[in-house]
C-alpha cells in the first residue's frame, strides 16, 4: 500500500459492508433522482456531486469495471441499469451485492487522496495545473471513499476530505 504523510491508511478503522454501501448507493440513487425531476438549480447542482459519490460506491460494488481518474464527472448509466428501479424490492440487491476485495478499495482510496491533495496544492500555490484532475470531481470522489473505509469513523454526513 502506499505511504502518504502521516499513513492515512491508519486511520481506516474498518470497511463498510456491502450491505451498508448498496443501501447507501440506493438513497443516493432516489436523491439524483429527486434532484433530476427539479427545476431548482442548488438541487441540479448537488444531484451532480451526488453523482460522484454514486459512482465511487457502484464501483465498490463492482457495477462499474473500473474507477476512472477524476479528470471529468462520471457517467452512472451503467450502474443505474443494475440497480432496482423505483418501487422494485430492493432486499435481494443489497443482500446479494459484494464489495471489491479491501485492499483494491484502499488502493483506490489513496489514489483519490493523491489526485484530491495534487489538486488543492495546486491551488493553493495558484496553479492553473492540476495534473489532469477536476478538483471538485476529486473532491466528491474522495468524500464517498473516505466513507466507505470508514476514515476517522465518520458518517456519511461528517466524512472528511483533508489532505
Amino acid at each position: 500500500m502506499k505511504q502518504t504523510k502521516g499513513n492515512r491508511m491508519s486511520d481506516v478503522q474498518k470497511m463498510r459492508s456491502a450491505q451498508e454501501t448498496a443501501k447507501r448507493l440506493l438513497v443516493l440513487a432516489s436523491v439524483c433522482a429527486v434532484a433530476d425531476d427539479s427545476s431548482l438549480r442548488k438541487e441540479v447542482i448537488d444531484y451532480s456531486w451526488r453523482a460522484e459519490a454514486f459512482y465511487v460506491l457502484g464501483w465498490a460494488l463492482g457495477l462499474e469495471p473500473d474507477l476512472q481518474p477524476p479528470t471529468d464527472q462520471a457517467s452512472s448509466g451503467n450502474i443505474l441499469e443494475q440497480i432496482p428501479a423505483p418501487g422494485e424490492s430492493v432486499a435481494t440487491f443489497v443482500n446479494e451485492v459484494m464489495l471489491r476485495p479491501a485492499s483494491e478499495i484502499q488502493n483506490a482510496a489513496e489514489d483519490l487522496y493523491n489526485a484530491h491533495s495534487r489538486c488543492r496544492a495546486a491551488e493553493l500555490q495558484n496553479r492553473t495545473e492540476r495534473h489532469g484532475y477536476d478538483i471538485e470531481v476529486a473532491q466528491e470522489r474522495h468524500r464517498a471513499i473516505n466513507w466507505l473505509i470508514c476514515y476517522q469513523g465518520a458518517d456519511w454526513d461528517d466524512v472528511a476530505t483533508d489532505t
